[in-house]
């Protein structure tokens, strides 16, 4: 039982840490997790909410088009 908390992977996004939990989380492991204060934490189901929660998301062709415009034009720049 500690050695699945032991060995989560802690996964630091600018000043945000993720933890994905993998597998069947048990009973015994869950209960582990709540010993740690847990008040303001947010969770997310799956890692694309975890990253709509940060404010990260999927690149539309119109934003990848004005990106690709804007390092044109700083290749372009003197």
């Amino acid at each position: 039982m500690s050695e699945a908390i032991d060995r989560l992977p802690i996964i630091k996004v600018w000043n945000q840490i993720l933890v994905p939990l993998q597998g069947q989380i048990t009973d015994a492991v869950a209960e582990r997790l709540l010993e740690l204060d847990m008040a303001g934490v947010q969770t997310s189901l799956t890692l694309e909410e975890a990253f709509a929660s940060l404010g990260i998301g999927r690149l539309n062709k119109e934003t990848t088009k004005s990106f690709a415009e804007l390092l044109a034009g700083a290749g372009s720049a003197g």
